[in-house]
């Protein structure tokens, strides 16, 4: 887990996991990739994207994303931060919001 930076009051952590799919049968089997095509990337990373969101040294919420490909695992969270991963902070932090919100009310409903 790498963390990144700290948005409304979350810390925001990476982490590349591997992915269950192999590369060469998602892009030739169900992307319809020619091998030729297939052998220009196949050297890029190859991972499934995890995002959350940390409160107090505990994992609050996560996202995941499967299938990733790029030249680097950084790239994801750097030069393409406005793709994919923006949305995927966002929703963490929406998530852990409610979640938050909800695990107050539970922990209350249960001590009383």
């Amino acid at each position: 887990m790498i963390p990144l930076f700290e948005r409304d009051g979350f810390i925001i952590a990476f982490e590349a996991e591997p992915e269950p799919v192999s590369m060469r049968e998602h892009f030739v089997t169900e992307c319809g990739w020619s091998a030729s095509e297939y052998r220009r990337i196949r050297h890029c990373a190859w991972f499934s994207a995890k995002v959350s969101a940390w409160k107090d040294g505990i994992e609050v919420s996560a996202t995941y994303l499967g299938c990733c490909c790029y030249l680097t695992v950084d790239e994801f969270y750097t030069t393409y931060a406005g793709e994919y991963f923006a949305g995927m902070v966002q929703e963490v932090i929406d998530a852990s919001r409610s979640g938050l919100v909800a695990g107050i009310g539970a922990g209350q409903a249960g001590a009383a």
